[in-house]
């Protein structure tokens, strides 16, 4: 208490040293808001002798608001040290102290000046420092009682004034996190925002059909001809391309042994086009029964009924079968 007090008397004698120092400033303020803003400095101090903190401070800015010289605002952070709320003033301290003053500035001024520094110096070792990692997720803000930092600035680290804190965020998929600390002058802390992972929605299954609304459709089947079609039709084209050249080889080796042959009789020269015409006229003929052949897949699979890839078929599974010599199909039911 004893303390307190101490702290008390100072702030009014220094508070006193700014009344003096409203004589001295330029003659460009009008002399009634130098009087109004006296007025204030001194209800200020009454209000501080009576233990009315905030009222001071109420009459402090007051003051300031009409002169805004470094003696009323030095007031004011010291008003606002004396109330806990050290992150305004240390803002009110840091601009006081950046400011320039003239060679030739009042005395008073000048020691306000220099106590904006000390203070500033003062309130950077006891204002509480906070970090805050995040873990989970990238928030595009983040929220701090009533002030909103981008994640960058919060990593980093800033000031709070001592005492209970709320730390949350919300992500754009709508998943939140948040934190509560609690603060101590000279405190540096660091906090963990961490997200829970996100839910991949599950698709609600599909309803039961009742009886009246009858089976469940069954999905589209393939075609079980189609394949022997498309084999059939393509082997018979190949074939049938097949035996019409060989067939015009073999007739144009004929008619060239034929001319070189006398009654019936046929030079040597000329035994190369007779095996030659001999051998086309072999490959157009088988290759013209492989053409047939597949002319009758094509047709057989064509006149079967309609099956599916998986055998099921109301008339049975047929399975065409196809030989050297022979064409024929199977019907299994």
């Amino acid at each position: 208490m004893a303390s307190s007090g101490r702290r008390l008397a100072a702030f009014c004698a220094f508070a006193s040293v700014c009344v003096i120092a409203f004589g001295a400033r330029a003659q460009t303020a009008d002399e009634s808001q130098r009087a109004a803003a006296r007025a204030s400095m001194d209800d200020g101090y009454d209000k501080l002798e009576r233990g009315d903190a905030r009222g001071a401070l109420e009459s402090f800015l007051a003051a300031d608001e009409r002169m805004h010289v470094p003696t009323t605002g030095i007031a004011v952070a010291l008003a606002l040290t004396n109330l806990g709320r050290l992150v305004e003033a240390r803002q009110r301290a840091a601009v006081i102290a950046s400011q320039s003053l003239p060679h030739d500035a009042p005395a008073a001024f000048v020691a306000a000046h220099a106590r904006a520094a000390r203070l500033l110096a003062e309130l950077d070792e006891r204002t509480p420092l906070l970090r805050v990692a995040v873990r989970g997720g990238s928030p595009a803000k983040i929220e701090v009682d009533q002030d909103s930092l981008p994640p960058a600035d919060a990593a980093a680290g800033f000031r709070v004034d001592a005492g209970s804190h709320v730390v949350q965020s919300t992500l754009p998929d709508g998943r939140t996190a948040r934190v509560d600390v609690s603060l101590v002058e000279r405190d540096e802390r660091v906090v963990e925002l961490a997200f829970a992972p996100a839910v991949v929605p599950v698709p609600p299954p599909t309803p039961a059909r009742t009886g009246g609304e009858g089976p469940a459709p069954s999905p589209p089947r393939r075609d079980a001809r189609v394949p022997w079609i498309l084999a059939g039709a393509s082997t018979a084209a190949a074939g049938l391309g097949l035996s019409l050249g060989a067939g015009y080889v073999a007739l144009n080796d004929r008619n060239s042994a034929a001319a070189e042959c006398i009654l019936g009789r046929c030079p040597p020269a000329s035994f190369n086009d007779i095996q030659a015409a001999r051998t086309w006229s072999t490959v157009s003929t088988v290759s013209l029964a492989v053409a047939g052949a597949g002319a009758v897949t094509a047709i057989i699979a064509l006149l079967v009924p309609r099956g599916t890839s998986d055998g099921t078929n109301g008339a049975g599974r047929v399975t065409p079968i196809l030989g050297v010599t022979s064409v024929g199909a199977m019907v299994k039911f």
